[in-house]
């Protein structure tokens, strides 16, 4: 499965710059380790996630 929300979480990370994925621990080759298969509930909860580890402030 290829995936442009992959494709720029990939982009990213290899810039240095963090983004949320639906896994804590993403495998940069497996495309569903970096995007969200249900969009707004999967990001819902990642962001969620964040704001509780301090790595996203509102």
């Amino acid at each position: 499965m290829k995936s442009s929300g992959a494709d720029i979480a990939y982009c990213l990370w290899t810039h240095g710059v963090d983004a949320a994925t639906p896994v804590s621990n993403p495998d940069l080759y497996t495309d569903l380790d970096r995007v969200f298969q249900i969009p707004y509930l999967a990001f819902a909860r990642r962001l969620q996630q964040a704001r509780q580890s301090g790595r996203c402030t509102p």
